[in-house]
């Protein structure tokens, strides 16, 4: 039986919505592409190149493809008040339970031995080289890369994998590739035989609030809530960062 189209649809319309899914699981390949090839790229120089273009793309592609291509009303979701307070809640809890397992009970122990060293190195990668190239790096990742990976992954990701599945298959599949992201990122502080007991247990963690962002931001039709959640629980992990970089603060000082 032929498919019947909306009176007010057209071939082509009717085609990007059916496409709108392929491209939404597609765009989940972005930037765990592009986070490869930054980190793991053999050489070291084009890291802090292609970190700022991999952030362009994942800004200009659902862009494009949702205004552009979709032409869909060209509006943002608006920051909300609503379930400001349950995402200020949970960001403070969660970065206060990271900081007391860090300083209470990791940071001494055999699986983040190594990992000073390699966030030091891959600081280098990205030409920060000095206190004040720090704390800029720090405050980009606490406010605007957080803003990028709300944009991306709550507001397109998630968005439209919810409008065309439905909201458990969008917050399944948008929280798999939120945690495969950051297991390409995590790999590269651990040691290989730390991968199943820090590396994937840590991405379990961040998964887990991704997918916690998912439902605040399907609960509150913002992604302002997830992402001040987000900024305070990135802005923990910096002062982390910040505590393991103290043997190379002198040479950082330089």
């Amino acid at each position: 039986m032929t498919q019947q189209l909306a009176p007010h649809a057209t071939p082509r319309r009717h085609s990007l919505e059916q496409l709108d899914l392929w491209v939404a699981l597609g765009a989940i390949v972005l930037p765990v592409t592009m986070t490869w090839l930054y980190l793991y790229s053999s050489e070291p120089a084009l890291t802090g190149i292609l970190y700022p273009i991999s952030r362009i793309i994942e800004f200009a592609f659902p862009a494009i493809w949702v205004w552009l291509i979709l032409k869909h009303p060209f509006k943002l979701m608006k920051p909300s008040l609503k379930g400001l307070g349950l995402g200020v809640a949970f960001g403070i809890i969660i970065a206060e339970l990271m900081l007391i397992l860090y300083f209470g009970f990791l940071k001494h122990t055999p699986a983040l031995a190594e990992t000073p060293a390699a966030v030091h190195a891959t600081l280098l990668r990205f030409n920060v080289a000095s206190l004040p190239a720090f704390a800029a790096f720090a405050a980009f990742i606490t406010v605007f890369n957080s803003s990028i990976e709300e944009y991306f992954w709550r507001w397109f990701v998630f968005g439209r994998l919810k409008a065309a599945k439905g909201f458990t298959f969008a917050i399944i599949a948008a929280t798999l590739g939120f945690g495969f992201h950051h297991v390409l990122i995590l790999n590269t502080f651990f040691e290989p035989q730390y991968f199943w007991s820090a590396t994937m247990v840590f991405c379990a963690l961040i998964s887990t609030g991704g997918a916690i962002w998912c439902w605040m931001t399907h609960n509150t039709g913002s992604v302002f809530a997830g992402w001040v959640s987000h900024i305070i629980i990135d802005a923990g992990a910096m002062l982390i960062g910040a505590d393991m970089l103290i043997p190379y603060w002198k040479e950082l000082a330089l």
